[in-house]
């Protein structure tokens, strides 16, 4: 994945959350608790393991404005991060309060900065 795909990605990720990408509903294992937990914070994501196809609708454009609306979905996603309903998830179902902003945070905590500063 490339820097461009990588933001369009993190971009799609948020808007999931934010419920402006439909998603359906998580089911089997990784969708209870405590396995979604164990997921998020503890077990690293297989390297080559797919991610839900919601997480990947969005083509790179010029990364500019790819750029800037990823930063406006998470100042977006920032203000509403103590709402108290969130979508679920397709993979990880139902994510307690908190949880949902974990997951958001560490799947694109260590390629955003990356992504981001090698292109600007």
């Amino acid at each position: 994945m490339n820097a461009s795909q990588m933001l369009a990605h993190i971009a799609d990720q948020l808007r999931m959350a934010l419920g402006d990408i439909p998603a359906r509903n998580g089911s089997g294992v990784m969708s209870v608790w405590p396995v979604n937990y164990l997921m998020i914070h503890v077990v690293p994501w297989p390297h080559g393991a797919k991610g839900p196809r919601e997480a990947f609708t969005t083509k790179p454009n010029a990364w500019d404005s790819d750029r800037e609306a990823l930063v406006t979905l998470i100042d977006t996603f920032c203000e509403k991060k103590e709402q108290a309903k969130w979508p679920e998830h397709p993979l990880f179902g139902k994510l307690r309060q908190g949880l949902g902003c974990a997951f958001v945070q560490t799947s694109s905590g260590a390629s955003m900065p990356r992504a981001i500063s090698t292109s600007i």
